[in-house]
């Protein structure tokens, strides 16, 4: 019974408007809820923690944001999963959905992000708050 309603929405279209509208909305509340982060003084979104990580790998920031593999690549969306998960309070399913990634292989990009973090520049200008 529980595959009857599998591929449905969990709201009724005829009050909220039609599932495009509404995961919109969902996605704009999703993204206003979470913290900035506060580097040298200044409070950034994700999107330019994902500027800050690729300035220090030499990487184009969007890189973070597609499918691939590349090592630096592979780090720098470490990165951006756990300082997204553990300072800026995103889930690990939302910041795997950013980087192109599924669950399993953002959780362990999380431990990997933990320990290139904390030898980071970025570790040494949140430190400096």
């Amino acid at each position: 019974e529980e595959d009857m309603y599998q591929g449905q929405e969990c709201f009724d279209s005829r009050i909220l408007g039609p599932g495009e509208f509404v995961e919109k909305v969902w996605e704009v509340s999703e993204n206003e809820k979470h913290d900035c982060l506060e580097v040298n003084g200044k409070k950034i979104g994700i999107k330019e923690l994902a500027r800050y990580i690729a300035r220090e790998l030499e990487i184009n920031d969007k890189r973070l944001f597609e499918r691939g593999r590349t090592k630096k690549v592979s780090e720098g969306k470490s990165m951006l999963i756990y300082i997204g998960v553990e300072h800026m309070g995103r889930s690990i399913q939302e910041t795997a959905r950013l980087t192109r990634m599924t669950g399993a292989p953002a959780s362990r990009a999380r431990e990997r992000g933990r320990l290139l973090f904390e030898k980071s520049e970025i570790a040494k200008r949140l430190k400096g708050n």
